[in-house]
């Protein structure tokens, strides 16, 4: 026979990729030469032509790498059946943990009790109140002011005017809280040691304020507005507002011949009345409502 040579395109059974053969020689040899070339491979128990429908056993065909290409697609036999089995063992474990999955969520859904919004929270304690209101009294003493406080604290120097003399009018600003009791204390004193017909006759105390405050704006010296009256100093802690003044004596009526030009009336229209005890020294107490 003469040289033959011819090519074609061997594809293994197990997935190898296709490869080109150079087919040359009698008896016949076979190699690759795809991008991977092997030396040539003779083709045992073949005869004739080789041809597009021939059948070719090749046993001793080996790939680039040197392996026998059965032995190479018994390795690969083997993989794939360890795929196959580790796929079906995956399958069996995830199966396995979406019924555990779905037997959890049973059970949660039995011991949650059904959704109920919370009760809504009560009112805050700390919560504001109305604002303070600025509050303006205008008054004078027959003879001396000694001394003045709200709210337990001494406002004396905040006093505008002579504490001295009854016909300069005195005025005194001050913040009421507008939540609580706060206290008005203002002290006077006659300056004469003694007075014939009893001191209401030679002293007084005359006041009246001004506020947008309910309570404070109507507020004036009266024997009947709330204002309690002690003869002399209190005991201790008398400028608080939380002292009980219970015992206290109600103001009366002062005939002195004083008068308080400019002390006008309260934001109410009330007019202010002159009122003291018989003593030398008075001092008076006002006690705002608790709201």
């Amino acid at each position: 026979m003469g040289k033959r040579s011819a090519f074609l395109v061997l594809c293994a059974a197990a997935s190898v990729t296709c490869a080109n053969l150079d087919i040359t020689g009698s008896p016949a040899k076979v190699r690759f030469i795809d991008e991977h070339e092997t030396a040539y491979a003779e083709i045992e128990g073949a005869e004739g032509w080789l041809n597009s429908t021939v059948v070719v056993a090749a046993p001793n065909f080996v790939t680039a790498g040197g392996a026998d290409v059965n032995a190479l697609k018994a390795v690969i036999r083997d993989l794939q059946e360890v795929v196959f089995a580790q796929h079906a063992a995956f399958t069996t474990r995830l199966n396995a943990l979406e019924a555990q999955v779905s037997s959890l969520q049973t059970v949660t859904a039995a011991l949650t009790p059904p959704f109920a919004p919370p009760p809504p929270l009560p009112p805050s304690p700390f919560a504001p109140g109305p604002p303070p209101t600025p509050v303006t009294c205008r008054f004078t003493v027959d003879n001396v002011v000694r001394a003045v406080y709200f709210d337990g604290v001494d406002i004396t120097g905040s006093v505008s005017g002579s504490l001295v003399e009854w016909g300069r009018l005195k005025t005194v600003s001050f913040v009421a809280p507008a939540h609580r009791t706060a206290v008005l204390a203002i002290v006077g004193e006659e300056s004469g040691a003694s007075c014939s017909g009893g001191f209401q006759v030679c002293a007084g105390f005359l006041l009246a304020c001004t506020s947008t405050d309910a309570f404070w704006g109507s507020v004036v010296s009266r024997t009947t507005s709330g204002w309690r009256a002690y003869k002399g100093t209190p005991a201790a802690g008398w400028q608080a507002s939380d002292y009980d003044d219970s015992q206290w004596d109600m103001p009366i009526t002062s005939t002195s011949g004083f008068t308080c030009e400019g002390c006008g009336k309260s934001s109410a229209g009330g007019t202010p009345e002159k009122i003291w005890l018989d003593a030398r020294r008075v001092t008076f107490r006002l006690a705002s409502p608790t709201s």
